[in-house]
């Protein structure tokens, strides 16, 4: 083997052996939970984020099915939390806004929505974990009374 192709070689391994020790740079979770208000209803959804050191961006779109029919958002989410450490539960808060669509309203409403909230990231074995999620929603020129809040679990990859 030439000297060329033995650095090449060394140079491969190393970034292989050390690049299991590097935080998740990005995620996907994929949720399912409660829609909580007077009307109910069941939520899914599927957030992607980008990872900092103790803080990130994700974002996040979701569907509720309610009483009075489907209420859609997309969101884009400002996350503090705490390190990512294997073996260890990292908590966040989030606060965001984005778009929002009701189907359930009389004529349909769309506008602008804000979040905040917060959750627990579970980890389990390799780049999977267990996201628990709280979250209150605004919804601006909606036709519906109340300030929906959400309670999801959802399976989380990093990668």
């Amino acid at each position: 083997m030439r000297a060329g192709a033995r650095a090449s070689a060394a140079a491969t391994a190393l970034l292989l052996a050390t690049a299991g020790s590097q935080p998740a740079l990005a995620d996907a979770t994929l949720f399912a939970g409660a829609h909580r208000s007077p009307s109910g209803g069941v939520l899914g959804g599927v957030a992607l984020g980008v990872s900092l050191p103790v803080g990130g961006i994700e974002f996040e779109f979701a569907e509720a099915r309610t009483v009075k029919g489907p209420l859609r958002s997309g969101m884009v989410s400002l996350l503090l939390r705490t390190p990512r450490e294997p073996a260890r539960l990292q908590l966040y808060a989030s606060v965001g806004g984005g778009l929002y669509q009701d189907r359930g309203a009389a004529n349909g409403s769309a506008g602008l929505a804000g979040s905040v909230g917060g959750g627990i990231l579970i980890p389990l074995p390799g780049p999977f974990g267990v996201r628990l999620d709280y979250r209150v929603l605004g919804l601006r020129r909606s036709g519906r009374a109340e300030r929906p809040q959400r309670v999801y679990a959802g399976v989380n990859l990093a990668f």
